[in-house]
């Protein structure tokens, strides 16, 4: 496997990580972490078209997706 890079893309409801062999552009890993709290309906209204993520749904799921990807790397991979 040749050098990895890692992606982080926060959407409307979750984040996700995704780990690249940089040098074939092969995905290696990949792994979804919904917002805890949009899970629950916090800070969300649908009837008022109301759509808010709290701060630390950021921060739980990043720390969430990328614990994720890397634990599907390869026992002999590098981290």
């Amino acid at each position: 496997m040749g050098k990895l890079v890692i992606g982080i893309d926060y959407g409307t409801d979750s984040c996700r990580a995704l780990i690249v062999d940089a040098v074939s552009g092969k995905e290696v890993a990949a792994h979804i972490a919904v917002y805890p709290r949009w899970k629950n309906g916090l800070y969300c209204d649908a009837s008022k078209n109301q759509y808010r993520q709290h701060p630390l749904d950021y921060i739980d799921t990043l720390e969430e997706s990328v614990k994720g990807a890397l634990a599907q790397l390869p026992a002999n991979t590098a981290r």
